[in-house]
């Protein structure tokens, strides 16, 4: 059998389906937290006392843990004998521990950061045999520094076997749900979703949405699981980019919302999504505050012809966007299949 040695945080929403994807490929999987040290786990109460020492102090700490962190992953990696090192981001691997790793067995990271994150970006793609992105943005510009070994990547659902449409036999508990951040400096999202508030707005995201004109439509953080339930009981959700950021690539969302069965209502700003998924047939774009209500207003209104959309959202997605197609993608590129 094969061997997949995965580097990634637990806390990565990723994880999870990408190690089960190589194990239905018929891979064994070992998995390394590359967070996994108390000084560097953000849930630990260690983390927690040291954030309240003087920076030299702080420093010293992390500069150790990093340390072990990549130690441990070498010696690993030299017992594991992995065909292949597949990372999720791992910032905290040096440049010295994947030249050792390369030594091992193929390493990929799959990136999972838009061009904002350039600096990161930089820093890891020139190590790694191949680098995975959701952004040809990301990989043109890798090829102007001399960088050779970017790949297109797009983002996936965690879908089940079974093909039924969740929604097929239920009544959603939610209209409309929107499940993102507030950031004051970048307030583009409030208007665009105060457009459609009246048609029974739901929120989830970080505590700064207590502070906008839509405090009475915030309902609180949410996990990853809980996000998903959310999803599977709605019967829109919005999905808004920030605006001005570069680049083509989609976010998880429309993914996760079709892969949930919801009608998806996404910003156009981001060309893939139009490759991905058929606009009014999988899908509907809006372009701003006005569309966005006037899309909304119809299909609230045209309760088959919402339902027929998200529909084709759910298959698609069940057809083209998995986790395991993904994986033979991967494979595929790496010469593994």
């Amino acid at each position: 059998m094969k061997k997949c040695l995965l580097v990634s945080t637990i806390h990565s929403s990723l994880v999870k389906p990408v190690r089960d994807a190589f194990r239905r490929a018929g891979f064994d999987v070992r998995f390394i937290d590359y967070r996994g040290h108390p000084f560097l786990a953000h849930d630990n109460m260690i983390r927690y006392v040291l954030a309240k020492l003087p920076t030299s102090i702080r420093n010293h700490a992390n500069r150790y843990a990093l340390d072990q962190i990549n130690r441990r992953t070498i010696n690993i990696a030299r017992e594991y004998h992995p065909d292949i090192i597949f990372t999720i981001k791992a910032k905290e691997l040096t440049a010295d521990t994947l030249g050792v790793l390369n030594k091992i067995a193929p390493t990929a990271n799959w990136y999972p950061e838009t061009i904002d994150h350039w600096g990161g970006i930089m820093a890891a793609a020139p190590h790694y045999k191949y680098f995975f992105t959701f952004d040809r943005l990301v990989i043109d510009m890798l090829k102007k520094e001399g960088i050779n070994n970017a790949y297109y990547l797009p983002f996936c659902a965690d879908v089940t076997t079974d093909t039924s449409w969740p929604q097929e036999k239920s009544n959603p508990k939610y209209n409309i749900v929107f499940i993102g951040s507030y950031l004051p400096e970048r307030s583009d999202r409030e208007p665009i979703l105060a457009n459609v508030a009246d048609y029974g707005l739901h929120i989830w995201g970080n505590k700064e949405w207590k502070e906008t004109s839509l405090k009475d439509y915030y309902q609180g953080t949410i996990s990853n699981d809980e996000m998903l339930e959310v999803y599977r009981s709605s019967r829109m959700v919005i999905n808004h980019y920030i605006t001005g950021l570069p680049g083509s690539g989609i976010n998880l969302r429309p993914f996760e919302v079709t892969g949930a069965g919801a009608l998806l209502i996404n910003h156009d700003a981001r060309s893939d999504i139009f490759e991905h998924f058929k606009d009014r047939e999988e899908f509907v774009a809006f372009s701003g505050k006005d569309d966005i209500r006037d899309k909304v207003s119809y299909y609230m209104e045209h309760e088959q012809e919402c339902r027929r959309v998200a529909k084709n959202g759910f298959l698609r997605t069940q057809k083209d966007h998995t986790y395991d197609i993904r994986v033979t993608s991967v494979l595929k590129t790496m010469g593994l299949l």
